[in-house]
């Protein structure tokens, strides 16, 4: 079926856009992510919330507290 112009966007799929979030390389999703209001701040919340933590998190005590499981 061909895509009109009333016809709402068409997002990638969630994992697509994560993927592209954590710094993924996808031409596709990511022209899309570049058009859409919507994606755009869905991957710009999910690279915040990345950064965020990363500035509060001490990767090696979280490493060590995931290998006494």
């Amino acid at each position: 079926m061909e895509e009109r112009e009333t016809d709402p966007p068409r997002h990638p799929p969630g994992h697509r856009l994560d993927a592209i979030a954590a710094g993924d390389l996808d031409s596709g999703a990511s022209a899309h992510v570049e058009s859409c209001e919507a994606c755009t701040r869905y991957v710009g919340e999910l690279r915040a919330q990345a950064a965020r933590f990363r500035a509060e998190s001490d990767a090696r005590a979280f490493v060590a507290r995931a290998e006494a499981r």
